[in-house]
């Protein structure tokens, strides 16, 4: 968006953004304007994993070169997002990363057969690809 609205050195603005933790309090901001809600914070501490979980580990050895947006989105609708508000899942590495026997991404449900649909639609689907 920033390249978009010719704003000079882009990447460099939003990583400084991102670490100060401004993007984070303008992230609030529209949530909370969205949803007519000031307790962001307080709800987000609440949230509970689901009950039944699977760390997907590297079993060889490259460097992530894709995670499929798409892809991670429809994984998490089998794990039951958005009504099951302790599905989803948790990224441990980004694009760029040296893989080898390094924790990928671990899922969450709250039923044992939707978690197992989706460590079989992960695999299937080359959702983290390495390369």
């Amino acid at each position: 968006m920033l390249k978009l609205n010719s704003v000079k050195n882009p990447g460099l603005k939003a990583r400084k953004a991102l670490k100060s933790g401004k993007a984070y309090e303008k992230f609030k901001s529209i949530i909370n304007a969205q949803n007519n809600n000031r307790d962001f914070d307080k709800k987000v501490l609440k949230l509970k994993l689901g009950k039944f979980s699977k760390e997907i580990v590297a079993g060889t050895t490259g460097r992530i070169k894709n995670i499929d947006n798409e892809k991670l989105s429809y994984l998490c609708r089998i794990l039951g997002c958005p009504k099951n508000k302790g599905a989803g899942v948790y990224l441990h590495r980004k694009k760029g990363f040296l893989v080898k026997g390094t924790k990928l991404i671990t899922l969450y449900s709250e039923d044992k057969q939707l978690l197992s649909q989706g460590i079989e639609y992960f695999w299937e689907n080359n959702v983290v690809r390495l390369g």
